[in-house]
């Protein structure tokens, strides 16, 4: 039974090892790799609330810009990361109708779970 206001792990994902390899670079290991549920409307139009997000778990520091799923305080956050000049880390969504509220993460101690290598969405085409 799937408890809807729970994570739940429904079932995996099988893809082809070759497509992944060609679509997916600059990833620490296969293994590494997780799906998860974008929530929100946040990172509109990069992704919408409920695509997947492939995420390369093995990534566990600021390593590029890019999105990223971090912790800050044990709330969970997917958000563009991004390191200005003076070396301050932003965290910034991408939804433009969103008041840009800029969070510096590297103030308040941050944990980085991994990087959005991918997003895999559903839309119909009808």
């Amino acid at each position: 039974e799937i408890q809807e206001e729970y994570e739940t792990i429904v079932r995996e994902i099988t893809i082809e090892l070759r497509w992944l390899k060609e679509q997916v670079k600059n990833i620490s290991n296969t293994n590494n790799l997780a799906v998860i549920t974008g929530k929100g409307n946040s990172m509109e139009p990069t992704f919408h609330d409920g695509d997947a997000l492939i995420v390369d778990t093995g990534i566990k520091d600021f390593i590029t810009n890019g999105i990223y799923v971090f912790s800050v305080n044990h709330n969970l956050f997917v958000k563009r990361l991004s390191k200005q000049l003076n070396g301050e880390l932003i965290a910034t969504s991408d939804n433009p109708a969103i008041q840009q509220l800029i969070e510096k993460p590297g103030e308040h101690g941050y944990v980085v779970h991994g990087k959005v290598v991918g997003i895999w969405n559903w839309r119909k085409a009808w």
